[in-house]
């Protein structure tokens, strides 16, 4: 059955004839690698790239055969989920401890309300887990085995020991604060993925702005790889409500699907809450990607360049998305098309550069005033431009700008389209 469009580094929806399928049979058998074949030579963007010739026989799972098949000089993102993995990330469910990690297991988040929430903080570096060095390895193992984990950290100048407890658990993807400067007043939103069911979150945040009376709102986009279409459309009807019925992002497929083409439209009528700002600014880097993309890129149309601000780096350069398949027990999110804007444009390939250049300052909380993406937009809130340096100079890490790490294990996130 076909999926909802995803924008992700990750998921999508819309139908596509001739892709359902009722086949539920377990394992990855020649019928499943015939179909993903057929997925490469008909919807995927660039079929023409792919290397479908090559023998399937020796791939043994789903995601080494996509791999194999891919135009790799461009896609860096096709994937499949098991059926779990794809609920839970619809439903924002997971297991285990809920530790984003740098390379260098630097703590660089803790999804919300997840076990290791308050008690592991941004900024950490894991030195132990039950006694023995830190490795992507033991974290993941730990997470998966249901028995408290001993975690000896390094915060600050002091070592710290903390005992989590990995579980199935339930997560946020939404945290508001509000701030004052002069006679602003500022909204800040973290939001971490465009889940399908963060639309509830969403509608709470904007609700507490709209009556805090918000002239500014910085939404925190930094580790958000992505998600469904919907939730997209709906953030930038929140943003600004004079452009009822225009189109918000079109999704441009290849030339033996131009049926399958979609445009998603801004609402006809303000939503409630909306703000209707003319400027808005957001904190990203290498890791805000595909539907956080789309929204700086779908908002320029409508409040122009100069008032579309990026707090920064360079975000990830995903201009693409999927339409999600199932088949056989697996989800299948290949590249189906190009996303454009109002203005037929895409976002670059290399990444929307930032307007002020920021690091990304792991000493200090996600929405504390004092960290310094944060810093910098307050700043430019307050003196109408980007800080001085040394404030807005920009380390860029290699553990910075690697793959999300989830206790131990990369993400897949991005962008779906219903």
């Amino acid at each position: 059955m076909i999926l909802s469009s995803l924008l992700v580094m990750g998921l999508a929806s819309g139908c596509v004839p001739g892709f359902f399928s009722n086949d539920s049979s377990s394992g990855f058998d020649d019928l499943e690698k015939q179909f993903i074949k057929e997925l490469f030579e008909g919807p995927y963007l660039w079929y023409e790239h792919a290397n479908t010739s090559i023998d399937p026989a020796p791939y043994t799972t789903p995601q080494a055969l996509i791999d194999a098949y891919k135009y790799t000089e461009l896609d860096h993102w096709s994937f499949a989920l098991t059926e779990k993995e794809f609920n839970n990330f619809v439903n924002q469910k997971s297991g285990g401890f809920g530790i984003g990690l740098t390379a260098d297991f630097r703590v660089r988040f803790v999804r919300i309300d997840a076990p290791a929430w308050g008690k592991i903080e941004r900024g950490d570096t894991l030195l132990t887990i039950n006694g023995k060095a830190a490795t992507p390895a033991l974290l993941h193992a730990a997470a998966a085995s249901g028995s408290p984990g001993t975690f000896v950290l390094k915060r600050g100048d002091n070592n710290i020991t903390v005992t989590v407890t990995p579980r199935d658990y339930t997560y946020h993807v939404t945290l508001g604060h509000i701030f004052h400067r002069g006679d602003h007043t500022i909204g800040y939103l973290r939001y971490d993925s465009f889940t399908d069911s963060s639309d509830k979150e969403l509608a709470e945040r904007f609700k507490a702005f709209h009556a805090a009376g918000i002239d500014e709102l910085i939404i925190d986009l930094r580790y958000n790889g992505g998600g469904v279409v919907d939730r997209a459309v709906d953030l930038m009807g929140y943003i600004n409500h004079d452009h009822p019925g225009e189109t918000a992002v079109h999704l441009a497929w290849n030339d033996q699907y131009r049926s399958q083409d979609t445009t998603y439209k801004l609402p006809s009528s303000p939503v409630l809450d909306s703000l209707g700002l003319s400027r808005i600014f957001f904190l990203v880097t290498h890791n805000s990607a595909s539907a956080s993309e789309l929204v700086i890129n779908g908002l320029i149309p409508y409040l122009g360049n100069t008032n579309v601000i990026t707090i920064g780096t360079a975000t990830h350069g995903k201009n693409v998305g999927m339409a999600g398949v199932e088949h056989g027990g697996y989800y299948y999110f290949l590249i189906n098309f190009y996303v454009k804007n109002a203005d037929d444009t895409i976002s670059p390939a290399t990444g929307i550069p930032p307007t002020c250049s920021a690091r990304d300052d792991l000493a200090h909380r996600l929405g504390d005033a004092n960290e310094t993406m944060l810093k910098a937009a307050l700043y430019y809130i307050e003196h109408d431009g980007c800080p001085p340096s040394p404030l807005s100079r920009h380390v860029r890490s290699r553990s910075l700008t690697a793959p999300l790490l989830i206790d131990g294990q990369e993400i897949f996130d991005g962008l779906i389209a219903p």
